[in-house]
């Protein structure tokens, strides 16, 4: 990229500018800078994650009974092995997307709403199978409640890697880090009113819902879903391995 602008106090290049072997880069002192100290923010993040659900599995421990861990541990084994394809891997490539970026961003977000939808609602149909195959009837309710957490964390993921984009890891933390102090208070606050097994199910909803608000919200421009098919196979043939 050749030039460069400013947006929220730093310096990210225009679309579909580029430089040749030698030219300076305005702004290249900045993305070392901000790329250092994002090491720090998504290091802290980390560590609050980690403290927050520490402090959530200890009070759990009490309050639940050992079978309903194991309905948990089913439903939360299925959940994180579907996020992993809640975008196709377009979020990943958006990442790196050199021109066009606000059409490569509402069709990701298009994809990601698609994806998240068809992967919630296989869930939610599949949820008895599943149940019986972990020899866990009891799991079925609980498989389709997390149907719902499948839908938001795809739809969520998008805006959060924009901000990935930008390098701007001080803002990414709070849709990262800021969900898990709701998801554990809400949690905590079903666990004690003797919501057993759903508190966790409630927590994890309410993580996936405000980190979805927060990550839209803090956006430098709105992006909405949108289908651009002359972006979406450059988008998708990077983002493709991603998902793997």
């Amino acid at each position: 990229f050749v030039a460069a602008r400013k947006r929220r106090g730093g310096w990210i290049p225009r679309t579909g500018e580029r430089v040749t072997p030698g030219t300076h880069v305005p702004g290249e002192e900045w993305v070392g800078s901000r790329g250092t100290r994002g090491v720090a923010w998504v290091a802290a993040g980390a560590w609050l994650q980690r403290l927050l659900l520490g402090g959530v599995l200890a009070v759990l421990a009490v309050e639940l009974d050992p079978s309903e861990f194991g309905v948990l541990t089913v439903a939360s084994i299925i959940s994180a092995m579907l996020v992993s394809f809640n975008d196709l891997g377009f979020s990943a490539a958006l990442v790196f997307q050199q021109t066009r970026v606000r059409e490569a961003a509402q069709t990701t977000v298009f994809v990601a709403c698609i994806a998240g939808a068809v992967l919630g609602a296989g869930l939610f149909t599949a949820a008895p199978l599943i149940a019986d195959f972990f020899h866990a009837p009891e799991a079925t309710n609980i498989v389709r409640a997390y149907a719902a957490v499948v839908i938001l964390n795809a739809i969520a993921k998008p805006y959060r890697d924009m901000l990935t984009r930008e390098l701007d890891f001080r803002m990414r933390l709070i849709p990262d880090s800021w969900p898990y102090v709701v998801g554990a208070v809400v949690t905590l606050g079903v666990a004690i009113g003797g919501g057993g097994v759903w508190s966790l199910v409630a927590g994890d909803a309410g993580a996936a819902a405000s980190s979805l608000v927060l990550a839209f919200l803090i956006q430098p421009y709105l992006v909405g879903p949108r289908w651009h098919p002359e972006v979406a196979g450059g988008v998708g043939s990077v983002g493709g391995p991603a998902v793997g």
